[in-house]
């Protein structure tokens, strides 16, 4: 993602990981204090910016899920199965919220 490169917000990442198809572990540096609802909402907003490409606009989006070890699980699975709830209830929520 070159357009990221010297982005503040990837100072506190730590490691990046390719889940599968389109999705993604973001691991965040534990040292750093951080607002996982701040992080999120800023990376929401950087990914969600147009981008151009030979004259034709490209708008990207993302639904996000999160966990925080060890309030959420101790172990791998657990972890990602909160962050995949949360990101369901996410969507779901986003979805209704269009509807009239």
């Amino acid at each position: 993602m070159k357009y990221l490169k010297g982005c503040a917000l990837l100072s506190i990442v730590k490691e990046l990981y390719r889940l599968g198809g389109d999705e993604f572990s973001i691991l965040l540096n534990k040292n750093d204090n951080v607002d996982v609802h701040v992080f999120i909402n800023e990376l929401f907003e950087i990914i969600s910016e147009s981008l151009l490409i030979s004259d034709v606009v490209i708008h990207i989006s993302i639904s996000t899920g999160y966990s925080v070890y060890p309030v959420d699980g101790l172990i791998l699975e657990d972890l990602i199965r909160m962050a995949d709830k949360r990101m369901y209830q996410a969507k779901f929520q986003y979805k209704n919220r269009n509807k009239v």
